[in-house]
Formats: C-alpha cells, structure tokens, sequence
C-alpha cells in the first residue's frame, strides 16, 4: 500500500467529518433560534448532519479495510452519498425558503 493512499482515505474521512460538523452547527442554530418551520427544519438537519457523520466513519473503515487486510485497490469516486446528501440538504433549505 502506498502512503499516498491511506493519507489520502484519512484525508477524505476529515473533510466529511468537518462538513458534517458544520451541518451541524448550523442545524443547532435553527434549532436555537427559528421558529415552527425552523425547528422542523433544524431537526431534520440534525438528523442529516449525524447521518452524515455515520457514513463518513462507515466509508472511511470500508475502505481502510479494503487498503490494509484485502489489499485491494480503493475507489475513492462516490456516486451515492453525495447525492444523498444533496438531495437532503436541498429539501431542508426549499421547505425552508417555502414556508417561511
């Protein structure tokens, strides 16, 4: 195994971990400050920031598994949990912007 890759997969598990703590930060502040359509909202985004997280730590041990006990090459492209999350993250903010 090259040190490039595992540096790489660590690299890519940090940059989910942050996005997802900053998802989350920002669902606690509608938590904290929104009114009936913002607290709905900042609950679903809490539930999207910690499901974020989840997949992170499962992605990043999949492929860490992968690396080090099958040594297998690594596909480090993504097409679902992106769009996943996109598709969450548009939902929450349109019925934000829509029933504000």
């Amino acid at each position: 195994i090259d040190a490039k890759t595992f540096f790489s997969n660590e690299r890519t598990y940090m940059h989910w971990i942050k996005f997802g703590l900053l998802l989350g930060s920002m669902a606690l502040t509608l938590l904290s400050f929104g009114k009936a359509v913002g607290l709905n909202v900042g609950l679903f985004l809490v539930l999207v920031a910690m499901s974020t997280l989840v997949y992170a730590t499962a992605v990043f041990h999949l492929r860490h598994r992968w690396m080090i006990q099958m040594r297998r090459d690594v596909k480090f492209y993504d097409r679902v949990g992106p769009t996943l999350l996109f598709m969450a993250l548009f939902l929450a903010y349109a019925t934000n912007v829509i029933c504000k």
